[in-house]
């Protein structure tokens, strides 16, 4: 999936503006502000501006090549900068995996200039921001959502098995299928059973982690890899964004043949919740055998495995996620949440 469209962006940054530029409630009409691209360009510029009035005096000016009007590019700015720029969109995406990926207008904004700061120290520089390096760094927001969704498609298609064809007896499996998987997230477990009771190895469908090595472990050099202490264990955020881009996957086949499906925020937030929220009830569930982060340090590892990095696992990290243990946990919430309805 494509970035953001320019309108989308500025949309996410004028909510932000009329906070920080005009110390107003992040509430306010949206149709105070202009809807040219440009306006809202400078209108982050003299965010960035004021901000460094309020830091030190060292700040550097930020150095620019030709800045061309439009959506802004990172080959406009000097190559020291755009170095800067990879390192704080790749921190940004951290964020974004341990945070929330889908984030309100006020911290996507909050969060760019963090990415920025952070980038910058990792640089051992100090640059100030401008507005284009502002939505630049901003655009990965959707697109790595996108990214998630972009890779699940195939990967879903060949691990369930789902088939494109005009042929009823095909698009008849198909619909039993979507109902199998979708019937108490059976997606999620690696074995399905004729119901819940009896699926076992839970969050260790091979789609889940062949998602996963595919966005962020494709080889050596790839962000996981490269932010080792951010991504070891694996991010819960990023780990229930994963299952929700595999439900969205799943969904496109939801009329017995294969229809293109937007992962949109206002359709899979509260899918993506609602799975976060039961890994931590699980995490809570397994107490002391500290079980999720064990699931989640076996898929950081595996992770690795796929991107050509030896790793050395212990026993203990490989029979974790089959545990009886675990399951045995799981059903004690159910029960409970049963006896709380």
């Amino acid at each position: 999936m494509d970035g953001p469209s320019d309108e989308q962006t500025n949309n996410q940054l004028r909510k932000h503006v009329c906070r920080d530029v005009d110390h107003r409630s992040p509430s306010r009409s949206l149709d105070v502000l202009a809807t040219v691209s440009d306006y809202t360009t400078l209108e982050l510029e003299a965010v960035a501006k004021r901000e460094d009035e309020d830091n030190s005096p060292n700040v550097k000016a930020l150095v620019i090549n030709n800045m061309s009007k439009g959506r802004p590019k990172a080959a406009n700015y000097e190559s020291d900068v755009r170095a800067i720029l990879e390192t704080a969109i790749e921190i940004y995406c951290v964020i974004l995996l341990t945070e929330n990926p889908f984030p309100t207008s006020v911290q996507e904004v909050d969060w760019v200039k963090k990415a920025w700061s952070l980038a910058c120290q990792h640089h051992s520089t100090k640059l100030t921001h401008d507005g284009g390096i502002l939505k630049l760094i901003m655009a990965r927001s959707t697109h790595i959502c996108g990214q998630f969704k972009t890779k699940a498609c195939p990967i879903v298609a060949t691990t369930f098995g789902f088939e494109m064809s005009a042929d009823k007896g095909v698009q008849a499996k198909n619909h039993l299928l979507i109902g199998e998987l979708k019937q108490d997230s059976a997606f999620i477990f690696h074995v399905r059973g004729s119901s819940l009771d009896e699926h076992t190895g839970l969050y260790t469908n091979p789609a889940i982690q062949q998602v996963i090595n595919e966005v962020l472990f494709k080889n050596k050099s790839d962000d996981a890899i490269k932010w080792r202490k951010y991504y070891n264990p694996f991010p819960r955020v990023a780990f229930a964004l994963a299952l929700t881009a595999i439900k969205c996957a799943i969904d496109e086949w939801s009329s017995s043949s294969h229809e293109m499906i937007v992962f949109k925020e206002d359709d899979y937030s509260g899918v993506f919740g609602s799975h976060l929220t039961l890994l931590n009830k699980f995490s809570q569930a397994a107490g002391d055998l500290d079980l999720v982060k064990k699931l989640l340090e076996q898929v950081y590892n595996m992770g690795c495995i796929h991107a050509g990095i030896t790793v050395n696992s212990t026993n203990d990290q490989k029979k974790a996620i089959l545990t009886r243990a675990f399951l045995n946990a799981i059903c004690d919430y159910q029960m409970a949440d049963t006896d709380s309805d």
